[in-house]
């Protein structure tokens, strides 16, 4: 997922056609569903929120105890840098970081990779119940 190379709708759609929305998610009032992108998966889908309520917080408890004073409600309100920060936290791109020398920083990798694999997983069974 960091390389985005993760295989989602809107970049099948791009490659060989087909619709870019999101198989996982079915939003009310709405005639079609967003387009399947990294963040729409990591950050928006209404599929995965019962994962992103277990796990978010950890990233929250671990940016009130890191030395880098981050405030994870900011990140949060923006979907494109919550999804950048899930990815790598310590991005040079995010203006809130987690820095190099933050003796969390380890906690940090090690919670990433639990909560992508979460999705993909989540994700994976949901399209295999489509497929039938």
């Amino acid at each position: 997922m960091l390389c985005e190379n993760y295989f989602t709708y809107e970049i099948r759609a791009n490659q060989s056609g087909g619709s870019p929305h999101c198989h996982s998610c079915s939003l009310p009032n709405q005639i079609e569903n967003p387009v399947e992108n990294l963040v729409h998966i990591l950050s928006e889908c209404a599929a995965y929120d019962d994962i992103r309520n277990r796990i978010l917080p950890e990233f929250s408890l671990l940016c009130q105890q890191s030395t880098s004073n981050i405030n994870f409600a900011d990140i949060y309100l923006d979907k494109s840098k919550l999804c950048q920060f899930i990815l790598e936290p310590s991005s040079l791109n995010l203006s809130h970081r987690i820095g190099q020398n933050d003796p969390l920083l380890h906690k940090f990798f090690a919670l990433s990779p639990d909560f992508c694999y979460a999705v993909h997983n989540s994700r994976m069974k949901i399209l295999k119940k489509e497929d039938k």
